[in-house]
């Protein structure tokens, strides 16, 4: 069926179009829906697929193409106002034509429906091929972007974090926001690349003055923890969360919300606050950043002792999002056994302390061993969390002394 549908767009545009014009309808078309990662559009210019105003898109596309103004560039155009509309399979049909026509950016975007399973069966293969195609035929940076991403996060081809890198540094050189972001990401967490924060942070100022959400919000990290070079400043980091939050950063949501939570940098605690920001970063559209804020603010209400039966079925939610996340575990954990549920506590923390058996998880599953009167086992996880313990342990829930005193008569 895109056989016989791809021919009669193309059918159309070779009928109708003699030299490509400039007209109304093409410049209307262009200013709708055209792609900011095309060669061909201003600076500045350009939409993303969520910004295109599909329906009026689509009919100074189409009044374009019926007008003779049809070229591959209006061609892929309307591609994309089908695809804002939904309408993938009028969108495969044109991204088809445009690249039958030469237009390699057209690959780029059939490779993301490919991707994501959009109007077609998702076949991530099938995506990365493309997206290679497009960057070995034109050298495309959105190409060398998504081809980053794939292989960062091993879609369709096997993690290869030093040549996402290569890819993600070649599309940041041509002014990728979120490539810049992404290769920040990797400079500072040193994977396939030497750790460098301060590399990091160049590259999260460089996309965050482009306006990149994501790396407003690392950089108000940095800065709140001052690391890569800056200082720490609570002012600065706070600012940058807001910018970031401006952007649709769920994310920024849940880390200014523990700055109110737990007054960090002297920022006068606000309850009231802090919860509204977890429940907005639970809102929105980032799956991480929901399972974060989940898992934030259930412990928030742990520390509070309140609402503790919408906080397990946050921590739950958490953990169903994520079910090696030990910082999740251990919260749905200890909100069982504050429940009094401590079969299922005790289940759930040894997971957490075996993910990651740091204090604050060993002393939850002591406790819940002592309370279910195994007190061999309880003495070697309180004795493994003060073995552990660090300066910068943060939890009202563990009480030091009280484990020292328990040993001590135990």
């Amino acid at each position: 069926m895109f056989i016989k549908m791809v021919a009669s767009v193309l059918a159309l545009v070779l009928g109708l179009a003699g030299p490509a014009l400039a007209g109304e309808a093409a410049t209307r078309c262009s200013a709708l829906a055209a792609s900011p990662y095309d060669a061909g559009t201003p600076p500045g210019q350009g939409k993303l697929i969520a910004e295109i105003e599909a329906e009026a898109a689509i009919q100074a596309c189409q009044s374009a193409i019926e007008n003779g103004e049809g070229d591959a560039r209006m061609v892929f155009q309307l591609g994309r106002a089908f695809d804002a509309a939904g309408r993938y399979e009028d969108a495969i049909s044109n991204y088809q034509a445009a690249i039958a026509m030469g237009f390699p950016l057209a690959e780029v975007a059939l490779g993301g429906l490919y991707e994501l399973g959009l109007g077609l069966e998702q076949n991530a293969g099938e995506a990365v091929r493309l997206y290679q195609k497009a960057f070995d035929e034109a050298k495309l940076p959105i190409a060398a972007a998504n081809l980053g991403y794939v292989f960062d996060a091993g879609i369709g081809v096997e993690a290869d974090r030093a040549k996402a890198a290569r890819f993600y540094e070649i599309a940041s050189d041509a002014g990728i926001s979120w490539a810049s972001t992404s290769l920040g990401w990797l400079y500072e967490q040193g994977l396939g690349v030497e750790a460098d924060y301060p590399k990091a942070v160049e590259l999260y100022q460089a996309a965050a003055a482009m306006g990149d959400a994501d790396a407003a919000n690392n950089l108000a990290v940095a800065y709140e923890q001052g690391r890569g070079g800056l200082p720490q400043s609570i002012k600065q980091a706070m600012a940058y969360f807001e910018t970031a939050i401006k952007g649709g950063s769920g994310l920024a949501m849940a880390n200014l919300a523990d700055v109110y939570a737990y007054g960090k940098g002297g920022v006068p605690k606000d309850h009231v606050k802090a919860r509204e920001l977890y429940r907005a970063a639970i809102d929105s559209d980032d799956a991480s950043a929901v399972a974060r804020a989940q898992n934030s603010l259930a412990w928030h209400f742990v520390l509070s002792n309140t609402e503790l039966e919408e906080a397990e079925g946050l921590a739950a939610a958490a953990v169903a999002y994520d079910q090696g996340n030990p910082a999740a575990l251990d919260t749905l954990g200890w909100i069982k056994h504050l429940r009094g549920d401590d079969t299922a506590a005790l289940e759930l923390l040894e997971q957490a302390a075996k993910i990651k058996p740091a204090t604050s998880q060993l002393a939850h599953l002591g406790a819940v061993q002592a309370a279910l009167g195994d007190k061999a086992a309880a003495r070697t996880s309180y004795a493994q969390a003060l073995a552990k313990l660090g300066p910068d342990l943060d939890d009202a829930t563990v009480d030091i002394a009280g484990i020292q005193a328990w040993l001590a008569t135990n």
